[in-house]
């Protein structure tokens, strides 16, 4: 089978709704499913490594989105301006995103990162996205986390306890929670 989806190769598929990319593709090129704007059903297959540059740019229907275990590279805008997208879950691969990989987001709220290591993240993440973000990530996790979000993201995230919150000092941007893998 194809183990490639090309750039730009379902770009401005308006009609396209669904769509369950199979097991035998492991890279999604640039744009190759970018301004699809009634895909509101994704099936990443669980062979895809890659997820390109702008991949699923403008596809404004899209809600939830899973990212499968086997995906280790999010592309730069892979997800920018799905205006209705509200959750995303990243697989225990995922090491590398993006930059702006979705911005322009405005309903995000919630986050759920599998792996015990965040990924490096290219920033511009929080441009046109909501005041709340929930993050959820594995408990024991919270060193790995506190870069990622503390540093670069203006989240602090406490080494001691169940549920972990904004201080005082940072913007109000949400919370983090953690769960038991």
């Amino acid at each position: 089978g194809r183990t490639e989806i090309k750039q730009e190769a379902f770009s401005a598929c308006s009609n396209l709704a669904s769509v369950a990319i199979p097991n035998s593709v492991t890279t999604l090129g640039w744009c190759s499913f970018a301004s699809c704007n009634n895909l509101s059903d994704l099936t990443i297959g669980e062979s895809v490594t890659t997820i390109g540059q702008q991949a699923f740019d403008a596809d404004t229907s899209l809600v939830k989105v899973i990212i499968p275990n086997s995906v280790v590279s999010i592309g730069g805008a892979a997800f920018s301006q799905c205006y209705s997208l509200r959750t995303m879950i990243f697989g225990n691969s995922v090491s590398s995103i993006g930059y702006a990989a979705f911005t322009y987001c405005p309903h995000l709220d919630t986050l759920i990162f599998l792996s015990e290591t965040a990924p490096s993240y290219g920033g511009g993440f929080y441009g046109g996205t909501p005041d709340t973000l929930n993050i959820i990530i594995p408990c024991g996790s919270y060193h790995s986390y506190s870069y990622w979000f503390g540093t670069q993201h203006n989240y602090t995230v406490p080494t001691v306890g169940l549920t972990m919150g904004i201080t005082s000092e940072q913007p109000q941007r949400g919370n983090a929670i953690c769960f038991v893998i």
